[in-house]
């Protein structure tokens, strides 16, 4: 019910105009209420990186607030900075982290640190799957 009347032509026709759709607050984050979208936009950037990439982000949340050097990330991870280098590309141009002052990286959207820390603690035994999944028997 409810709606706003608007007057169409000579007669007086009464319908609908539509209102902007509700939005609701889900984890800090504002999020239309529509069936199309019903995602945090926390969760879309987290949705876009691969495996690896979500490990490298898993590692950079777990070195705390604020922006990290490439090494510092590599040695938490047990990798090298040239064997991380190809993940840390790879959010860079998804536009996931931004390469600031002197090599430091951070997160581009904020609070994404904590919302990942929440969601993919880091594990530092954690390795990315290689191929195919396997096979169901």
């Amino acid at each position: 019910m409810g709606g706003i009347l608007a007057a169409r032509g000579p007669r007086l026709a009464a319908h609908r105009v539509s209102r902007p759709s509700p939005t609701r607050l889900i984890d800090g984050d504002r999020v239309e209420l529509t069936p199309r979208r019903l995602t945090p936009p926390k969760q879309v950037c987290y949705d876009t990186a691969t495996e690896a990439e979500r490990i490298y982000m898993a590692a950079m949340a777990d070195l705390g607030p604020g922006s990290h050097s490439s090494s510092e990330i590599a040695a938490r991870m047990g990798l090298t900075v040239k064997g991380a280098s190809v993940r840390r590309d790879g959010l860079l141009k998804k536009g996931l982290i931004y390469s600031g002052v002197d090599t430091e990286l951070d997160f581009t959207v904020p609070q994404l640190a904590a919302f990942i820390q929440r969601i993919h603690p880091f594990d530092a035994a954690q390795r990315p799957r290689r191929g195919r999944p396997p096979r169901k028997s």
